[in-house]
């Protein structure tokens, strides 16, 4: 009997028994975990809690922005490679060997044997002599000679460039062909016209005996530049002036060579072929320039010069009028 009612009554209270272990289990944990020894984590050698853990990082975090907003970042030393590039370009490679490179050797192995030279017949006298070539200094024009007057001309310009385009021949009486785009004007002016030789020959000459190559020798005329001086009182001359091209003469202007500053390339070869094309085209024209048409008053024409054997046409070129109409 006793046992039975033992069982009866642990069976009426054993959920509440369960209960009880339970709520003790449950504040052990709380008091071991969260209220006596609460969850800690290392941070920067130290065992924080929750709530110290927060404000450590947010301190942290402060001072690192701090220290971003005052930091200096080192300037990178860089070189200059286009520099040491163009140094070692303009120095050669005969120069002295730089500090901390290998001395250049005396004398420059053969990378192959050498055969006998190639020699082609009829070739020979397009080479030019072996070693220093002298420059030579164009040969001086002969003593000028002079004609003046005035005259009610038509001023059109001769541009030697338009004319090569529109394939104007350089030969005596070939006028250019076409009509302008426009009247030209007309005006009365004075005008003084000289003349000289020049012998190309003789520069010629004198270039194979400095020893050009032949195709070097041949002397192409881009232009006449004339200077003057003037009689002060007193007798004192004053120094040269070089005198202004009127729109009298033709028209040409000669480009300067572009080279790329990298690469050593010429940039304006195409412009440069043009203009030597042209040049080479209408020497006569540029050699003997025609002056304006002449309407009126003292009629123009090459001052005559001695011992001149071909007739005195300006390079074979009218300016597109003739005297009396259009």
């Amino acid at each position: 009997m006793n046992v039975n009612r033992i069982l009866a009554l642990v069976e009426e209270h054993i959920e509440k028994g369960i209960l009880a272990l339970a709520v003790l289990f449950l504040l052990a944990m709380v008091w071991m975990y969260l209220i006596g020894s609460p969850n800690r984590v290392e941070f920067q050698g130290r065992k924080l809690g929750p709530r110290e853990l927060a404000q450590a990082v947010y301190d942290e975090a402060q001072s690192l922005q701090s220290r971003l907003r005052s930091a200096t970042a080192p300037e990178p030393k860089v070189e200059k490679f286009a520099d040491r590039l163009r140094t070692l370009h303009e120095r050669g490679v005969l120069a002295a060997a730089e500090p901390q490179q290998p001395p250049l050797p005396a004398e420059l192995p053969l990378s192959a044997p050498l055969g006998k030279p190639v020699r082609i017949a009829g070739l020979e006298e397009l080479e030019g002599r072996r070693g220093t070539v002298q420059i030579i200094t164009p040969s001086a024009p002969t003593s000028s000679v002079f004609e003046t007057g005035r005259s009610e001309v038509v001023r059109e310009v001769l541009d030697v460039l338009e004319l090569a385009k529109r394939g104007v021949g350089a030969g005596r009486g070939s006028p250019p062909g076409g009509t302008p785009s426009q009247e030209p004007e007309t005006k009365e002016t004075s005008w003084v016209t000289l003349a000289a030789y020049y012998d190309s020959e003789a520069d010629a000459q004198r270039m194979k005996q400095a020893g050009y190559a032949s195709y070097r020798t041949r002397v192409y005329l881009a232009g006449t530049e004339i200077q003057r001086q003037e009689l002060r009182p007193g007798g004192v001359w004053s120094d040269w002036q070089t005198v202004q091209v009127t729109e009298a003469m033709p028209k040409l202007t000669l480009p300067e060579p572009e080279f790329d500053p990298r690469t050593g390339r010429l940039r304006n070869r195409a412009q440069l072929a043009e203009v030597f094309q042209a040049v080479q085209q209408l020497q006569p024209l540029i050699a003997e320039p025609p002056f304006y048409v002449v309407r009126s008053g003292d009629e123009w024409e090459i001052p005559e010069l001695p011992d001149l054997e071909e007739p005195q046409v300006a390079g074979g070129f009218g300016r597109g009028f003739a005297p009396g109409g259009a």
